[in-house]
Formats: structure tokens, sequence, C-alpha cells
């Protein structure tokens, strides 16, 4: 049986006259089983440009009054220029384009459309399988990774078919992933591979791109590479199986510098992921929050380890998190927007996907079983607003969670193919 074992969240700019911000799909009462409603997370107006689309900023806003919709899958807030609070949806408040949750199945790419729950095909034009797939800041391009040692872009759209736009080549081997970096910083990919390198793509002309940098500082191959937040800087940080996680930031005068993990997991590293770039805790009327730079690994060690920047240099925060009896396929460290505590799912070849919580900065990570597959577990990635996880088994389920009022995990759906 062919496996899913990519998965990955997009989302399209909203109207930015309305003054929205991120977003994320769900379900609500009396709508279809896919709902037009998106969720916004954050109040402050000194926010909108982070989560802006950086060509057209939104203008400085003052708070407004949160207009609340009230669902059966969960409760969210969102946020415009105006408007009374509602116990219903209000369609005219929030505009936006479609967003889609992505799974790659072997050669073809699946586009599940969210507000109608029916998939596109999108051939991916490999040779060999696909390893990874990833949509672009806009959710207009979806990269390839694949064992054929090419990654190919796609332009993906609701209304037309996908049309092949480019084919990447440099690799020497299996491109295990790829990664878009934040458009602040233009049109950058990155990709790592089987062959050890980790290479940066950088598009000039419009589908026109070079390789602006390669990195070989790797023995083994490079499993896993993870964008910081576009607040620390361009900054990649990559997982190899020689056991290390190397750390790439861009310096203003077009040179990286470097900082290593050595042996993270002396075994290999399998998937690495950042954290928000602020500490933990509400928003709204705390101020401006410590910026803190983490990580989160997992490795054929069968164990997770979270990383924090001291005085320059990488230190684990915790002893390693110990609940996997087999190895860590896959971390994801959700996105922590004004919430409370820091949330990390992880994966494993055991079969289990594990959420790991941190009440608040410090305190011990605790970990619950999400749920045991009973088939090797890919893949985990968390929506935007990281209140949903959308997790890829063995068996080529694609499922969706979320965590109820009382602390437990409930699936939302399986995304059917």
């Amino acid at each position: 049986m062919q496996q899913a074992q990519s998965i990955g969240w997009a989302y399209g700019q909203p109207n930015v006259g309305l003054g929205l911000l991120a977003f994320q799909v769900t379900s609500v009462t009396n709508c279809p089983p896919w709902s037009c409603i998106r969720r916004a997370t954050e109040l402050r107006a000194g926010f909108y440009q982070e989560f802006s689309d950086p060509i057209h900023q939104v203008p400085s806003l003052p708070p407004q009054r949160i207009p609340r919709i009230r669902s059966d899958a969960l409760d969210f807030t969102c946020f415009g220029t105006s408007g009374e609070e509602s116990d219903e949806p209000s369609q005219g408040l929030i505009q936006f384009e479609p967003s889609w949750i992505i799974y790659r199945n072997y050669y073809r790419i699946s586009e599940i459309e969210m507000d109608t729950g029916k998939a596109q095909k999108i051939e991916s034009g490999h040779n060999d399988s696909v390893q990874d797939v990833s949509m672009d800041y806009y959710g207009k391009r979806v990269a390839t990774a694949s064992s054929d040692t090419t990654i190919k872009i796609t332009a993906v759209s609701n209304n037309l078919p996908s049309q092949h736009l480019s084919t990447l080549s440099g690799h020497r081997g299996p491109v295990w992933q790829v990664a878009w970096a934040h458009p602040k910083f233009g049109s950058i990919l990155a990709s790592c591979s089987y062959d050890g390198t980790v290479m940066i793509w950088k598009e000039g002309k419009q589908n026109e791109w070079t390789q602006a940098h390669i990195f070989a500082d790797h023995r083994s191959s490079v499993n896993s590479i993870s964008w910081a937040p576009h607040e620390i800087g361009l900054c990649l940080a990559c997982g190899s199986s020689d056991g290390n996680i190397s750390i790439f930031t861009a310096r203003s005068d077009g040179g990286w510098d470097t900082t290593t993990i050595d042996q993270a997991h002396p075994v290999g590293v399998s998937s690495v992921s950042w954290a928000s770039s602020t500490a933990t805790g509400p928003l709204v009327g705390s101020g401006m929050l410590d910026s803190v730079q983490k990580l989160v690994s997992g490795g054929f060690d069968s164990t997770v380890k979270v990383w924090k920047l001291v005085d320059g240099n990488w230190k684990m925060d915790f002893p390693a998190l110990l609940m996997h009896t087999d190895m860590v396929r896959d971390v994801a460290w959700a996105p922590n927007l004004g919430l409370s505590k820091s949330t990390i799912a992880s994966a494993s070849q055991d079969g289990t996907v594990v959420i790991w919580t941190e009440a608040k900065e410090g305190n011990q990570w605790e970990g619950k079983v999400l749920k045991d597959f009973k088939s090797p577990v890919w893949r985990v990635s968390w929506s935007l607003t990281g209140n949903l996880l959308a997790v890829a088994a063995g068996d080529n389920d694609v499922t969706l969670w979320k965590e109820s009022v009382d602390g437990e995990w409930q699936q939302v759906t399986a995304v059917e193919h």
C-alpha cells in the first residue's frame, strides 16, 4: 500500500482591507463539512505587519471589538475592523482565498480544498517517489522533493489545473525535504539530501531559480531542515545522520555564519523544528515578550530533545524526553500565538504520536500519547494557529486532531482521498 508520508498546512492571504491576520480553517455548526471560516490570532495593531502580506502592508489600526463565533469543533475568535459580538458566522466580515491541507502519496500530490472538502490531484512530474511537499506562504506554489534527485515547483489554484513551473537539479541523491523561507527575504527555497548537502535556491526572474549557496558541512545524509521564525532572521536548522544539528544564519554581507550542536543524537538526527521566537504567555496587555531561540529535535535513538540558545551556545533545555520505543520520524513545535503553554508533537516508527506540553517557561515537559496508530507515523504538522494537528500514518491515512477544553485530544476528521 502506498503511504502518505508528508503533510503541510497552507493558507491564502486575506483581504488586507479588513485588517485580518493569520487564519485557520475549521468546521462550524450549521455550515458545510468544511466551512469557509478562519481564525485570527492577534489583536494588537503593532503585530499586523508581522502576519500580513509584506507587499501590501496593513496599516496600523486601533484595537477593535472582537466578534466571537462559536463552533461545535472549538471556540475561536476573529478580528476585523468593525463588527459586534455574535454567535453566528459573519461571512461579510471574513473574506479570503481558499486554504488547503496537502499531503504526498508517491508520485501524486493530493490537495484538499478545505471549504469544499474536495480533493484535487496534482501530478508532480517526478519519476521516483515524492519525499516531501511544501506550499509557499501565499498558497500559490507547491515545491516537491523526490528520490529522483530533483525538486519541482508547481503552480496550484482552486479554479485552474496545476501547472509545472520549474525543475531544480543539483543534488546527487534523494532529496528528503524542501522548505520555503518567509517572503520578507525574497523567493528562497531550501532543500536537503541523502548526498549530505543543503542547498539554498533563489528565484531571480519569475520561475528562474539558481543555487545561491551549498552547505556541505555534514558527513552523512541531511534528513531534515527547518527555517527559523522570520523575526530571528534568515536562519536554517538542519539535522543529519552524522548526529549533528547545524544552524546556518545569513549575514548582511551575503555570507553565512554556522553554529553546530555536536552529537545532538549520536546515532542520527531525523527531524528538527523551531519554536516561536517569543517566550510563552498571553500577548494582549502583557507588553513585549522576551525573545528566545529554541529547537526541538527527534533522533534515531528514539528520543526527543529540546535545545535553547544561551549566550551564543546551544544547550539542552531539559533531559531527553523518553516515551517512544523506536526511532522518532518527525517533530513539530506548535505555533505559540498568545498561549500560556508550549506544545510539541512527535511521531515515531513505533506507531505513536506523543503530545509534549510545557505549562510555562522552565517547567518540566509532560508527554501524552495521542494515539497508537498500529503502524509507523511519518509526519505531524500543526495548523497556522496551532490548534489543529495533522497526522500522516503508515496506513495512508491523514487525520486531523484538536484539543478539547478538558485537555483530551479528539479526532476531528480523516482526510479522504
